[in-house]
């Protein structure tokens, strides 16, 4: 059976699960941090930040979230994340060829996001297994999704159930994310739907707790060593935990001073909380649960905000869903093992019934579009009526490229995917205006899963995996 993986790529720490003996276990826990030495060496992790020369880059997904518009600087974080990714998949280097990866991603990415962090998904496994990646699965999973997908199969038995409402909450270290996620289980099938209304900060995590606490004690946070950072992180961490004041080195905090100083967050968070409300058409209610998802829902001042905000609901802790930090990663895991067939006796299906916001398109050479998949269309498998190849382009080894597909997105420049040398098909003396093709495409979250082109004339069948690296 394929081994079954779950990646939480985080802000400020990055987790590794595999579902392994009927449950998630732990494979690697790092911080999301890279550090370039001046000889050009490159440390990843809790390495990172123990010291040295050179530059240390801390939460290389919120700077790529936050550089979409500067190329250059983009570049640079993807390259960041890669390295990250790649130190968390060495241990399994013999494990991972024909194995299942679910990378979890926030709720609000857009089309470009996805298909960006396909690619450095592609690159990580290429460091780490070299050319054995080209059978991975891989799939993506909306954070939200992933975190309910553990509550329910770790928590809420095998009983049946319809319209389960759980509110998400996810405050990372450098993001905040709340979503109302609808499940329902009937037998074997079970379905997830982020319903629309979803509400996102980019720039409000636990990171900004840090630097607010920083400031409050005298620090330049930007200044700060690496010794004097990690002091200032413990005393959060214990002021969000059952501890009334901490001492660490020369720094000393109570918990009222520290929600003090963090008031203009949890203000901006409040109104988060009455936006996802107000724009969702959900009732909460006591059948609705709260998952407190990321390490800094652990402040006492939040959970007290969300039993105030969200009061008719239950508020799950800690030990009930097995632990908020980690809940994205293991829920991963199980819908890795979902799609291997390791839980075939447990789940027919797992369906997210959200509708793709995306038009899928195939452009042929001569530049003319056909629609395979219409927007807003439900995961499923589109075929396309038969097509000419109108100006397909040759190649002098007697192949000929079949042309692109094409995603369009409501407010957004169009992207393609290009076919390779190795998706090329035999022209087999023939004329490009005598070519006939077919295509079949695959939706599955939402995304473009697969794309599969047949020459009707050679019945010759490429199969383009999206899902698969």
């Amino acid at each position: 059976m394929a081994h079954c993986y779950g990646l939480d790529y985080g802000s400020t720490t990055s987790m590794l699960y595999k579902y392994e003996d009927g449950k998630p276990m732990e494979i690697s826990n790092m911080r999301s941090a890279v550090r370039i030495t001046t000889s050009g060496e490159i440390t990843c992790g809790n390495k990172a930040l123990d010291g040295g020369d050179g530059r240390v880059v801390e939460s290389p997904k919120r700077r790529f979230i936050d550089n979409h518009d500067n190329a250059t600087n983009c570049v640079g974080c993807e390259k960041m994340i890669v390295h990250t990714m790649t130190a968390m998949m060495k241990s399994q280097q013999e494990n991972l060829p024909g194995c299942h990866l679910t990378l979890t991603v926030p709720n609000g990415y857009t089309a470009e996001d996805y298909i960006a962090m396909h690619g450095i998904v592609k690159q990580a496994l290429r460091n780490t297994i070299h050319e054995a990646c080209d059978g991975v699965n891989v799939h993506m999973l909306p954070e939200p999704v992933a975190a309910a997908l553990h509550y329910v199969h770790c928590c809420m038995g095998r009983d049946n159930f319809t319209n389960k409402h759980f509110i998400v909450c996810d405050i990372g270290g450098g993001t905040t994310d709340l979503s109302i996620v609808t499940c329902s289980k009937e037998g074997r099938k079970l379905s997830f739907k982020v319903e629309k209304g979803q509400q996102s900060d980019k720039k409000l995590g636990g990171n900004d707790f840090t630097r607010r606490l920083a400031t409050k004690l005298g620090q330049n946070y930007d200044r700060c060593s690496i010794e004097m950072r990690g002091a200032i992180e413990i005393i959060k961490i214990d002021l969000s935990s059952l501890e009334n004041s901490s001492q660490i080195m020369n720094l000393q905090c109570d918990r009222k001073t520290f929600e003090s100083c963090i008031g203009n967050e949890l203000d901006r968070l409040g109104r988060l909380m009455e936006s996802l409300k107000e724009k969702s058409d959900i009732i909460i209610d006591n059948q609705s649960v709260v998952l407190r998802v990321g390490g800094s829902c652990r402040i006492p001042a939040i959970r007290e905000l969300l039993m105030a905000k969200f009061n008719d609901a239950h508020q799950t802790v800690d030990a009930e869903t097995g632990n908020c930090f980690y809940s994205v990663a293991m829920g991963a895991s199980i819908y890795s093992a979902y799609c291997a067939g390791v839980l075939s006796n447990e789940y027919g299906s797992i369906s997210i019934e959200n509708a793709t916001p995306h038009e899928f398109s195939y452009r042929k050479a001569n530049y003319t579009w056909t629609t395979i998949v219409p927007q807003n269309s439900k995961d499923g498998t589109y075929q396309s009526e038969v097509l000419r190849l109108d100006g397909a382009v040759t190649f002098e080894d007697g192949t000929y490229s079949p042309g692109n597909i094409m995603l369009k997105e409501e407010g957004a420049e169009p992207m393609e995917w290009p076919m390779d040398k190795r998706k090329r098909f035999d022209l087999k003396d023939r004329k490009v205006e005598d070519i006939r093709v077919q295509l079949t495409i695959k939706i599955q979250n939402s995304l473009l899963y697969s794309c599969q082109i047949t020459d009707l004339g050679t019945k010759e069948i490429n199969t383009w995996i999206i899902g698969t690296i």
